[in-house]
């Protein structure tokens, strides 16, 4: 319930303006270590690799890094939520464009095609047979994540295959 009303605050304070961003410099190989660190036991835990493809010479971005390093946790949460004991989360940074874009992927279960339209919104949840129901979440993490990467001026979006896994992306421009 604590987690479920945080969330709520967190999102309603971005959707009314009041969440002011703090700018930053910020590489994206801190970001990547930032967002990994907290992650190490859950990933030890389901005996999941995290394989890094960090492109050279990423520009530093001016953001919020600690609203940016959440939105990584979030996807790597999920990620690992999703996968397979054993299995393998790639976590991806290049430069396209003006932008960076950040990368998640998982080889789990994927996303059902009826959910992919609505990933963002929120309170949506993706049912699942192997995720146990304590360690399911409110249904808010994609929906707050969108609204930090969409502060940035970035964009976030989902590529998904039943059965083959997931692949989260977002873009912040530099």
């Amino acid at each position: 319930l604590l987690k479920l009303v945080n969330e709520l605050l967190d999102l309603s304070r971005i959707e009314s303006g009041s969440d002011i961003l703090k700018y930053q410099s910020a590489r994206a190989d801190e970001l990547i270590d930032a967002a990994i660190t907290p992650m190490l036991l859950q990933f030890e835990q389901k005996n999941i690799t995290l394989e890094t493809d960090i492109e050279k010479d990423i520009p530093e971005l001016k953001i919020d890094a600690n609203k940016i390093a959440w939105v990584l946790i979030n996807l790597l949460n999920n990620a690992v939520r999703y996968s397979n004991e054993g299995g393998k989360i790639l976590l991806g940074v290049k430069k396209t464009g003006r932008k960076i874009q950040f990368s998640v992927k998982d080889f789990g279960r994927g996303i059902e095609p009826q959910y992919l339209s609505r990933i963002f919104d929120k309170f949506v949840q993706v049912n699942s047979k192997n995720i146990e129901s304590r360690n399911k979440g409110v249904g808010l993490g994609l929906a707050i994540s969108k609204e930090f990467v969409n502060a940035h001026g970035g964009e976030i979006w989902v590529k998904s295959e039943l059965h083959k896994g997931s692949e989260f992306f977002f873009t912040i421009p530099y």
